[in-house]
């Protein structure tokens, strides 16, 4: 049996047991009769009476029960911004629980810190009791897909309590033939938004590649071992989580993981064939948040983040239409941006977003005739994904007028868009009225006023005034 200073000396292996709860209980019920009490009853004796010795007693043991369940039964509460892998390893005896606190998640977090993600991510080892009843709760849910909803619950609480964003779970044992081996079996969860089925696929397919559910090395080789572990379960890992965080729509938090995890294959050749998936999720990230940024009016961010998608993933036409609108919106040079189009108009390959872009620029350099025959093209043709261009377009030009209320060319492209494209006159008509309002006091406008006027005409008669 367990005595007192290996249960306090070694609590993540010990404290939890029920025997060390007994053997605790006899030490303070010892230490309180042979010492505590006589001793108040020597300098107390009037005030101090057998009541009182029963109730000190049972007060000092309540006090150690509670602490003993709190310890072995609450989740560590975390707080902060950051998130944490939890390891749930469950070990047959403390050196096995002393190596996997020791050699196992240290060199995880020497990772972490090394490659600049501690700031973000940190890691929590649960004792046995805890990690028993969460890998019972985990396959308990897994066995089950409909799912007990008072696991779900639980699972969700505990996950929210430590601030979980992976966790590991599994078994340390040992086996005695012919030498003695480690065999560490593991299984992981990461805590992610709800994804839909395609997503679901590309997580599953990322953890099958990814994953090794079962690792068997020599105790005598136990360092290498549980480094050469730790090393797959930290690629493994930090993997998974950029790939979720690009699935939970944070295109930031994905970029700066596998900006990471390149310098990491670039410094371990062993995972080099990971390499084109790694970059490929890069790409995709900076691609994303560019968007979002776009969508967002922050322009210059934009621009900046989508020359990093190109250098990853050239694309000569996408990047000719990125730099017409870094030249217009940074430098305010519309013509060398129209340069920029027509030679995206070259290599389009049946893809229109170039004439959204010159049909803007055309209004912004006066020369409206061939603005108008440029809306005639865009209006009297369609491509893949088009809405989605006219969508940003719109965006834009919106942002353009939150900007400089000045700008009312927007006022135009976007009540012929809306109306033209998206097929919707009655919105479209305040807008394209707006445009009558406002460009009145300007000579230049004319031809475009005229070509508006003719679309309130058919709009009056489309709905009937």
């Amino acid at each position: 049996m367990n005595n007192w200073i290996e249960i306090v000396k070694d609590r993540k292996f010990h404290f939890h047991r029920i025997s060390s709860l007994v053997i605790l209980m006899v030490l303070v019920m010892g230490a309180m009769i042979g010492l505590v009490l006589p001793y108040f009853a020597s300098n107390f004796p009037i005030t101090f009476s057998p009541l009182i010795q029963v109730i000190l007693l049972l007060v000092a043991e309540l006090v150690l029960i509670i602490y003993w369940y709190y310890y072995r039964s609450v989740y560590p509460l975390k707080k902060g911004s950051k998130q944490n892998i939890i390891v749930a390893i469950i070990t047959e005896n403390q050196k096995q629980k002393t190596r996997i606190s020791n050699d196992f998640v240290a060199n995880i977090k020497n990772q972490l810190k090394e490659y600049s993600i501690l700031s973000t991510y940190d890691i929590v080892v649960l004792h046995n009791a805890l990690s028993t009843n969460l890998k019972n709760t985990i396959e308990r849910i897994s066995k089950n897909h409909d799912g007990n909803q008072v696991d779900k619950n639980r699972l969700d609480n505990i996950i929210q309590r430590m601030n979980a964003r992976f966790i590991i779970y599994g078994n340390l044992v040992t086996r005695n033939s012919p030498n003695n081996r480690y065999q560490l079996k593991l299984e992981a969860l990461i805590r992610h938004k709800t994804p839909k089925e395609f997503q679901k696929k590309v997580l599953q397919e990322g953890f099958k590649i990814l994953w090794e559910n079962e690792i068997s090395f020599l105790e005598e080789e136990e360092i290498t071992g549980f480094k050469s572990t730790s090393d797959q379960v930290f690629f493994a890992a930090t993997y998974m989580i950029g790939l979720a965080s690009y699935i939970d729509l944070k295109y930031e938090k994905a970029i700066e993981i596998n900006k990471q995890l390149i310098k990491y294959i670039d410094d371990n050749e062993k995972y080099i064939d990971f390499k084109p998936k790694v970059v490929r999720l890069l790409s995709s990230s900076y691609f994303m948040f560019s968007r979002v940024l776009y969508f967002n009016g922050n322009y210059e961010k934009s621009i900046e983040i989508r020359r990093k998608f190109h250098e990853l993933t050239p694309d000569e036409y996408d990047a000719y239409l990125s730099e017409a609108i870094f030249h217009v919106n940074k430098r305010n040079d519309p013509e060398t941006a129209m340069e920029f189009i027509e030679k995206a108009e070259v290599i389009s390959r049946g893809n229109g977003t170039w004439k959204y872009s010159k049909l803007y620029l055309l209004i912004l350099l006066n020369r409206y005739h061939e603005a108008l025959n440029t809306l005639d093209a865009i209006i009297s043709s369609t491509f893949d994904l088009e809405i989605d261009i006219i969508n940003q377009v719109i965006t834009y030009n919106t942002h353009c007028l939150e900007k400089d209320s000045s700008h009312i060319q927007s006022y135009f492209i976007i009540g012929v868009l809306i109306y033209k494209k998206l097929g919707n006159p009655t919105l479209a008509y305040d807008k394209l009225q707006e445009f009558i309002n406002k460009s009145g006091e300007f000579e230049e406008w004319q031809i475009l006023k005229n070509r508006v006027e003719e679309y309130l005409a058919e709009i009056d008669e489309l709905i009937g005034i």
